[in-house]
């Protein structure tokens, strides 16, 4: 199901939005900014293209309670999101007044995976003057959406997710994630509940690597996609009893192109002020403060024979000059 409500109260929106920018901005300049619309805003449009785009996720399990509503709201305006899945809705029957609850009534559109019975669900919804809706597809775990962003001349795909909680359920959840990655090979979010962690150091209690945590690491390796640190929280989820488990069983990940084209994107775990999860947030910058970070996941050296291949690679190479060009070179 997908929604749409722009029109003419959006565009009145969107010019409250502006007047009342300009006017924040003539405040804290100390400048009339009627008479200096012009250059006040093109100053507030580069600011906007800086800070480019904010996404929120969460799985807030279940939003029969007002108080979760309110809590979605407020993760909403006080980040200002320009779009946020919701995940775990639990909701069959999504309406206009639901939405209304959660965003308002003006410059928005939605898409949603209905709850089977009380279990999974997911709403995404988004501005409307920021990304244009191209296609939205429900699969059997998620929820995909094809944009063109207003701001930048690109079009991207964002992918949900809610993963099923039994592991024998799970195993058909990546060969639906690599289906949407072959038939999508421009820039891709993909985000969400995926109920498995990728590494043992990503639980309290850590155990053996398990199917599922493999077939989360083949899965990114397979999509090139790029494992975001998270900053902010090293879990997403805890069980909140006396005998505490906690884990990352949510994040997002990006696909190579993403990189290629903007130097700062941010992923976040902020805290929960309801549900036994945490809200992610992803913010994604066009702005260049200097050259791209080498990164590397030190959890990567837990996989068994990850030593032995780096040293297989190291001996393969053949480039001369100092140990530092060489490793470039590979």
């Amino acid at each position: 199901m997908v929604k749409s409500t722009l029109g003419a109260d959006s565009t009145e929106h969107s010019s409250s939005l502006k007047r009342d920018k300009m006017e924040r901005m003539g405040s804290e300049m100390g400048i009339a900014y009627k008479e200096n619309e012009a250059a006040t805003w093109t100053i507030i449009d580069d600011i906007d293209k800086r800070e480019l785009m904010k996404i929120g996720i969460w799985n807030i399990r279940g939003l029969g309670a007002d108080k979760k509503i309110l809590a979605v709201k407020d993760f909403i305006q006080s980040r200002n999101l320009d779009l946020v899945a919701i995940v775990e809705s639990k909701t069959m029957g999504v309406t206009e007044v639901l939405i209304n609850k959660i965003w308002g009534r003006n410059n928005r559109e939605w898409v949603a995976k209905e709850a089977v019975g009380s279990a999974g669900g997911i709403i995404i919804i988004w501005r409307s003057n920021s990304f244009n809706l191209m296609g939205a597809t429900i699969h059997q775990f998620a929820i995909s959406v094809l944009f063109d962003s207003v701001h930048w001349n690109e079009r991207w795909m964002l992918t949900i997710v809610y993963g099923p909680a039994k592991a024998r359920d799970r195993s058909a959840l990546w060969p639906e994630l690599m289906m949407i990655r072959d038939n999508w090979q421009g820039p891709w979010i993909v985000g969400g509940d995926f109920n498995t962690i990728r590494f043992p150091s990503e639980k309290n209690r850590p155990g053996r690597i398990t199917t599922s945590m493999r077939h989360l690491s083949n899965f990114i390796q397979d999509g090139q996609l790029i494992d975001l640190p998270l900053e902010g929280s090293r879990y997403t989820w805890s069980n909140n009893q006396e005998s505490l488990v906690k884990s990352r069983i949510d994040r997002i990940l990006v696909s190579k192109e993403w990189e290629e084209v903007f130097t700062k994107i941010f992923q976040r775990a902020l805290p929960k002020p309801t549900s036994d999860h945490n809200p992610l947030l992803l913010e994604i910058s066009n702005y260049s403060g200097g050259p791209r970070p080498f990164r590397f996941d030190v959890d990567l050296c837990e996989i068994p024979g990850f030593d032995d291949k780096i040293s297989g690679w190291w001996k393969e190479l053949e480039a001369d000059g100092w140990e530092g060009y060489k490793f470039c070179k590979n």
